[in-house]
């Protein structure tokens, strides 16, 4: 995803007013190049990540593929964020958000 498209949707997963000037000029997101933007979605994905677990392991073993995924975007996104790698943390972070913006709409 480019960086504009990406930026995007996490601007509308933090839920922000599209009348905001950043979400009609999506030029001035930084979430790409910013931990200090980005490390606020940080905090939101991985609750919603945790939420979807929590979700999920009630629904038992026909959801094991989804509780996988959730496992695998925590564990790249820590290892993005330990190497200090904001390039990967937010490619992870776009991901996610796809993700969990589809797992709720099949659930």
């Amino acid at each position: 995803m480019k960086i504009l498209e990406g930026n995007k949707l996490i601007n509308a997963f933090m839920g922000r007013n599209p009348q905001d000037a950043r979400s009609t000029m999506p030029e001035l997101l930084q979430y790409h190049k910013s931990w200090e933007w980005l490390m606020t979605v940080v905090k939101k994905v991985t609750n919603e990540l945790h939420d979807l677990r929590i979700q999920y392991n009630k629904n038992g073993l026909k959801n094991a593929l989804i509780r996988g995924g959730i496992t695998g975007y925590y564990n790249r996104l820590g290892d993005a964020l330990i190497s200090a790698d904001i390039d990967a943390a937010w490619k992870e972070i776009v991901e996610i958000i796809e993700f969990c913006n589809k797992t709720k709409k099949e659930s």
